[in-house]
């Protein structure tokens, strides 16, 4: 996950955290949490997935 959205940023020229604060929040509900890197492996992704996704349908 970390090389696919440093990817994304280069490509987009977009800082990291511009990117993994707003998918912190989408993810979580919370503007402050453990690291998105170290959430993303535990959370379940039946869970994860749709918010992700309602977020970019907006």
């Amino acid at each position: 996950m970390d090389t696919l959205l440093r990817q994304v940023c280069t490509e987009h020229g977009v800082k990291l955290g511009d990117l993994t604060q707003p998918m912190r929040l989408t993810v979580t509900g919370r503007m402050v949490s453990a690291g998105l890197f170290d959430l993303l492996p535990i959370l379940p992704w039946d869970v994860v997935e749709p918010r992700l996704r309602k977020v970019d349908t907006l």
